[in-house]
């Protein structure tokens, strides 16, 4: 029985690597390891499992920022309207409308007069 050709594994976890399915790059790595040493294949797979692992970390702490500024934009919706609102049209410009901020759970369906829902639209892409 022949042996293994240890070329055909580290070429084949440099494809797999290129393709970024970085769990058979190392083990095709570690494999051409086994069989020769000299081919520093070990440090190959080292150097996609620190990728791996800072790419992991940075994604995480990506997330907890989106939470922080998601919180952030929450805090910013106002609760109070100052003053009072005017429509822009000539004929509205005359009448004053007051408004009330109101949760979600007042409204009904329909038209509810004088209710303003505070909201902010917040885009993950």
């Amino acid at each position: 029985m022949q042996e293994p050709n240890p070329d055909l594994f580290f070429n084949r976890a440099t494809i797999f690597e290129y393709l970024e399915r970085y769990g058979e790059a190392v083990r095709d790595y570690n494999v051409a390891h086994t069989i020769d040493p000299n081919l520093n294949a070990n440090a190959k797979a080292g150097a996609i499992i620190d990728f791996v692992v800072q790419t992991c970390n940075l994604v995480q702490n990506r997330s907890a920022s989106k939470a922080k500024k998601n919180n952030e934009l929450a805090r910013s919706i106002p609760t109070r309207i100052e003053g009072e609102l005017r429509f822009p049209t000539t004929e509205e410009q005359k009448q004053t409308v007051t408004y009330a901020f109101a949760p979600v759970a007042s409204l009904s369906n329909g038209v509810n007069q004088g209710a303003i829902l505070p909201a902010r639209i917040v885009m993950h892409l």
